[in-house]
């Protein structure tokens, strides 16, 4: 839940944020409605969400613009 509070802060300073989690669903001990309206309106907010995936590693790439590049366990990379 912690996570998902500093995700929707970042997001409203206008930083670009991914969670990933391994539940389907945020929050599932709330109201399934709640939750949906926090969800829309943190992705209105630069979030993005990959529910029901696991990180598998990650790697950082040195360069002119550094970056980290995330490999989700269903073969999906996140840079």
């Amino acid at each position: 839940m912690i996570g998902l509070e500093y995700a929707f802060m970042f997001g409203i300073f206008g930083i670009e944020v991914t969670l990933v989690d391994t539940r389907t669903r945020p929050l599932e001990f709330f109201d399934g409605e709640i939750v949906d309206e926090l969800i829309h309106q943190m992705r209105n907010h630069q979030v993005t969400f990959h529910l029901g995936e696991t990180v598998e590693s990650f790697e950082s790439v040195k360069g002119p613009r550094p970056q980290t590049i995330i490999h989700l366990a269903l073969s999906k990379r996140l840079v």
